[in-house]
């Protein structure tokens, strides 16, 4: 059999041999052995000089209580952030350099900018820091000393600062840390997934029929695919039509009405009737608060969001931003960003904002490490445009308006970039030059060791890691869980090499559908918006183009993307698994387990999907001719009546490979395929068993048997070693490496299983 770790085109391509480091020859001398004086002064003289060239030649320290006119020591420290930067740049990158932030909330006016001149180098890197492991909070908002009074019905109210009002976005507001809720309908139910409860369209503008103010509103409602949410702003009532005016819905790139049973309106005074709401006026700068009974207002602490940025690394692929770190430090009190500018990404489903807590964008070796994105309103790090070897690492992301990590490079980079689903670039202008144009996209970047969680709590179109015109970007241990869509999206095939590996991912698509644990999209240049649906089966004339797409399949999607040695949950409906959807080529897919899900492979080409165990379906949607994807050596194991083999307008036997895989069922009835087929060989079959399947020439060394697994109550799936799937070729994989590393980390993962997997509670397993 062919080796599982060689790439799908060669088959198609080539591979790395990863090999591992030798253990040390270094030759240890005898304890006995006595060395003589001078041996042992030269070494300890060596010693102090190594550790003179790694001690930190430059430290600064900034406290809250400081002062910018300190000398910037830990006795005298600096008061802002920005002072110390000013200071280190005489320094940075000639030796290492340290800014110690002490513990406290530094409330930033304007967000840090970093440009070329504040670079480290190899060996003098720059790191802004919290101290010892204190509490250092950044903020992009202000506190606020209070003095409330009675309004009625359990509400106070206080007078804010006009300076205040006008100069803050003050969009949120949070309470001992806390943020709360806007006056909204319907009001806030926990336990209601969609935006935390809605309602109709209907029913709203019945409401809003008794609203003095309708124009200081602002609508989510949900895709009417449920393929993300829009968002408005609420302009007026017309009381003649009887519905609200609204203006927005620019968040998606495939446009789209709103589903009339799923939205919310926030920020209406009328609707502030549940303890935790608030309701700012800014024409009488006078806010209003509804507490909850634990909130003593003496004592609690109130700040409100603000910047919709608070780090900005900012310069050009010619001068880039080098050697800067930002570890230890916990972002909070940024402004949502719903309603800002969104640019659609090629022709994928999605449209993003390029804001966020930490923007990178022209910086080369730059980190953002151990740090905590809490409760802000938009995205978390945003890798945006020219970005090489960043990295984003053992950082927690929760609460979080949009998206924990993107990686989005520029448009410019793309050749024939078509933007719009329903866009084809003309084939009279089309670029056949393969790869990029240009460096302006990030490239060989990592996420690594992060946990992210309850994100998306107002833009559905979200992920915790993005993709898109990006290269070689690494996602490895990471745990995502509570999110509205996807876990991990890679938004095009721009330009591949992509490796996902070692994620625990589960409770995904919980606001939304159509989508899994993990999405791709591969809309690319070689693809036409017809591909969707037209490709008759084995076209000679080649008049749907299948034939061209193919040979031009590889010009954007250069590299191999790999997928392998993760865990994937789900439970009930509106999720594939591993939803490779339109488009998406050149995937080599391995050692994965998913639970509860399977599958999906749209057209495509040059997939290889080897050495998995998937425990549902595999779905094959709307195929190409002649499409090279392989399928072997993996273990199917069903129940509840899924089918091994659901086609949608597939073509099953236009595959290189479709053999050597153990198929297993609870059910009495045995393992079904469903061709779904264009081929006329399997006309008006609507069903098969295995031997049938075979006879069709599909899967000739193929069994169903037990897989006999170590045990499945556990979450063991590795095989026996007397199961049948080890003859067929399969070879376990480990089943304690899924995830987050870091112990903390590991406690909340733990805990979200407890929780939020609905797989765990339907199946009555627990998770390791």
């Amino acid at each position: 059999m062919p080796d599982r770790n060689t790439s799908p085109v060669s088959q198609i391509h080539g591979t790395r041999n990863c090999r591992q480091r030798p253990e040390s020859t270094r030759t240890q001398l005898p304890q006995e052995v006595s060395q003589p004086m001078s041996v042992r002064l030269g070494l300890a003289l060596l010693f102090l000089m190594m550790t003179a060239i790694v001690a930190p030649a430059a430290e600064f320290f900034v406290a809250p209580d400081g002062n910018d006119d300190n000398a910037g020591t830990k006795a005298r420290p600096f008061a802002t952030i920005q002072r110390a930067q000013e200071a280190i740049r005489d320094v940075a990158g000639k030796e290492p350099a340290i800014v110690n932030l002490r513990a406290g909330t530094y409330y930033l006016a304007e967000p840090v900018v970093f440009g070329a001149e504040d670079s480290g180098s190899v060996n003098g890197a720059v790191v802004y820091k919290a101290y010892e492991k204190e509490k250092v909070r950044v903020s992009g908002g202000k506190r606020l000393s209070l003095q409330w009074r009675e309004h009625k019905d359990g509400i106070k109210k206080a007078r804010i600062s006009r300076t205040i009002v006008e100069s803050a976005a003050f969009d949120q507001f949070f309470v001992n840390g806390q943020r709360r809720h806007t006056a909204r309908f319907p009001n806030r139910d926990p336990d209601a997934y969609v935006f935390d409860g809605v309602t109709s369209f209907d029913e709203m503008c019945e409401r809003a029929s008794r609203w003095q103010k309708p124009h200081t509103g602002f609508m989510h409602a949900i895709h009417i695919h449920r393929w993300g949410s829009l968002h408005y702003r609420v302009t007026g009532f017309d009381r003649d039509k009887g519905t609200l005016q609204l203006e927005g819905g620019w968040q998606q790139n495939r446009t789209s009405d709103f589903r009339k049973d799923q939205v919310m309106v926030e920020n209406i005074f009328e609707e502030l009737d549940a303890p935790g709401e608030w309701y700012l006026d800014r024409n009488e700068a006078v806010l209003y608060f509804y507490p909850t009974p634990d909130i003593d207002l003496q004592t609690a602490v109130f700040e409100i969001g603000g910047l919709k940025e608070l780090f900005l690394f900012q310069d050009s692929a010619g001068q880039p931003v080098k050697h800067i770190s930002l570890e230890g430090i916990e972002f909070v009190h940024v402004g949502r960003t719903f309603l800002n500018k969104y640019e659609p990404l090629l022709r994928g489903d999605w449209a993003i904002c390029r804001l966020a807590a930490v923007r990178i964008s022209g910086a080369e070796d730059c980190s953002v490490r151990d740090c905590f994105f809490n409760q802000l309103g938009g995205n978390g790090v945003f890798l945006d445009g020219y970005n090489r070897h960043c990295e984003i690492s053992g950082s927690r992301f929760h609460k979080l308006g949009e998206s924990a990590v993107c990686a989005v490079g520029s448009y410019e980079a793309v050749r024939s970039g078509a933007i719009g689903y329903d866009n084809n670039w003309p084939e009279d202008d089309y670029d056949t030059v393969p790869g990029p144009e240009g460096s302006d996209y990030p490239k060989d970047c990592r996420v690594r060791d992060c946990l992210i969680y309850n994100i998306g709590r107002v833009g559905k179109q979200t992920a915790g890691v993005f993709v898109s015109m990006a290269e070689g970007v690494t996602v490895s241990h990471c745990t995502i869980f509570s999110v509205p869509r996807s876990g991990i999206t890679v938004n095009d095939g721009c330009w591949g090499g992509h490796v996902i590996e070692f994620n625990d991912v589960f409770d995904t698509v919980i606001e939304t559908g159509d989508h899994g644990p993990f999405n791709s999209w591969g809309r690319d240049r070689y693809w036409k918006t017809r591909h969707h649906s037209e490709k008759p089966y084995h076209d000679p004339q080649d008049s749907t183009g299948q034939k061209l797409a193919r040979k031009r399949a590889l010009l954007d999607n250069r590299s191999t993307t790999i997928i392998r040695n993760n865990r994937f949950w789900h439970s009930g409906s509106h999720s594939w698994g591993i939803d490779l959807d339109d488009g998406s080529t050149n995937y080599h897919i391995y050692n994965n387990l998913t639970l509860g899900c399977g599958l999906k492979l749209r057209e495509g080409f040059f997939r290889v999907i080897e050495n998995n165990i998937f425990l549902d379906s595999i779905n094959v949607h709307v195929c190409f001719d002649n499409k090279g994807d392989i399928f072997r050596n993996n273990i199917v194991a069903l129940s509840e009546g899924h089918p091994a083999y659901r086609g949608i307008r597939a073509k099953p036997r236009d595959v290189a490979t479709w053999d050597y895989n153990l198929y297993w069922t609870s059910d009495d009835a045995g393992v079904r395929f469903i061709p779904g087929s264009l081929d006329p060989r399997f006309e008006n079959v609507q069903e098969m068993n295995l031997q049938q399947w075979q006879a069709a020439g599909l899967d000739e060394h193929s069994v169903e048997a037990d897989p006999m697994f170590v045990d499945s109550d556990k979450l063991d799936f590795r095989v026996k070693a007397n199961s049948p799937a080890l003859k067929l070729g399969f070879k376990n994989f480990p089943m304690d490496r899924f995830g987050v590393t870091k112990p903390q980390f590991k406690k909340l993962a733990a805990e979200g299983h407890r929780k939020h997997n609905a797989y765990l509670r339907r199946t009555g397993r627990s998770a390791k």
